[in-house]
């Protein structure tokens, strides 16, 4: 019934663990080709399920070199503080904007080319005994390390 109301058939959510970390990676991916662009950030719907946004910023992250800007919002969520990464990443241009998503599509549709988007949430709880920088650091980590990859799963071919 969920995923129906999120009128999207290409999303992925799962759980990453490592023998380095106590706590998982939450890798949230959700697909969007160019007919349907229906972004909206995380802080519209993590307050509906009991999450509270204590800090909110937009931070430089080298992602496999590059540097990008990304959004980082530190919640809590029944009592345990967590660390959220998110971006939007349209053909490989990262973006923290929904309206640069809509403007890069709208260019890309009047040139007769399709184009995609996602948008991309990386979720952490703060360890016990550590710093919001410890775990910025183990997301940033796995954020490269899953990256290279990404364009091969959520970009469609171009006209």
């Amino acid at each position: 019934m969920y995923i129906k109301a999120l009128k999207q058939n290409i999303f992925f959510f799962r759980n990453y663990h490592s023998e380095k970390y106590q706590q998982p990676v939450n890798l949230s991916i959700v697909w969007f080709d160019d007919r349907n662009i229906a972004f909206h950030a995380p802080e519209a719907c993590l307050g509906g399920v009991g999450v509270n946004i204590l800090d909110k910023k937009v931070i430089k992250a080298d992602i496999n070199g590059s540097e990008h800007l990304i959004i980082e919002l530190i919640v809590d969520f029944n009592g345990m503080k967590q660390l959220v990464l998110y971006y939007f990443d349209v053909d490989g241009e990262i973006t923290t904007s929904q309206y640069a998503i809509r403007w890069v599509v709208l260019a890309r549709r009047l040139k007769f080319k399709r184009t995609s988007a996602a948008f991309i949430r990386l979720m952490t709880p703060i360890e016990s005994g550590s710093n919001e920088t410890d775990a910025i650091n183990k997301l940033i980590s796995f954020l490269n390390a899953f990256q290279t990859e990404l364009p091969s799963y959520i970009y469609i071919p171009t006209m």
